[in-house]
């Protein structure tokens, strides 16, 4: 059986349980990291495949996880996508289709 191996990365475990849940499915093969450091040493442990992640976690600098991976050819195909509980609205679509020139 094929899994998904999707990444969570966000500092509150009870954000990333309620992904979980979400997510909860035979063909999925969930990973959670609570920063950044965390987060690249399961990518390079594990075929990461997704990566979900809040836009405004501490420390991170926008996209630059997206930065940092797209570096290494091997992590060209991870997708990712954006959560946050924040209210200001930012057009990510055109930030990810400008090649991330944060």
């Amino acid at each position: 059986m094929k899994y998904i191996n999707i990444l969570i990365i966000n500092p509150d475990k009870s954000y990333i349980n309620k992904i979980k849940k979400f997510l909860n499915n035979k063909n999925i093969k969930i990973f959670q990291a609570q920063n950044m450091r965390e987060a690249l040493l399961l990518v390079i442990k594990n075929s990461i495949e997704i990566i979900i992640y809040d836009f405004y976690m501490p420390h991170f600098k926008n996209c630059e996880i997206i930065k940092i991976l797209q570096k290494n050819s091997m992590n060209k195909n991870i997708s990712f996508t954006f959560i946050s509980n924040s209210s200001e609205m930012i057009d990510l679509h055109t930030k990810i289709s400008e090649k991330i020139t944060l």
